[in-house]
């Protein structure tokens, strides 16, 4: 398993375990080696689904005093890669489809 895939594991474990105090360790280590701020921030963001919001929240914190800690500029740039106009017409060539479906 490739090193970066390892530290996000690494931190995506230690949400789900609670361990804040391992992940206030091991995030600095990952930004060191292989993990970007970005992709740091996506593993939260990706846990909230699974976890919860409660349960993350405090990983936030930490992830957020890391980076300022760094130097690290906040707000990270957007990483959506669709828009709401893009949503919007496939929901409504789907409907278009099922209404043609039905006749």
């Amino acid at each position: 398993m490739p090193d970066r895939t390892k530290m996000l594991s690494t931190l995506a474990y230690l949400m789900g375990i609670q361990g804040i105090d391992e992940y206030k360790v091991m995030l600095p280590v990952a930004l060191d080696n292989c993990v970007s701020p970005v992709e740091a921030k996506e593993v939260l963001y990706q846990a909230v689904d699974y976890l919860g919001l409660g349960r993350v929240f405090p990983f936030f914190k930490a992830t957020n005093d890391v980076l300022a800690a760094r130097g690290v500029e906040m707000p990270l740039p957007g990483q959506a890669t669709t828009t709401m106009d893009k949503i919007v017409l496939k929901k409504v060539k789907r409907l278009k489809s099922a209404y043609l479906d039905l006749k």
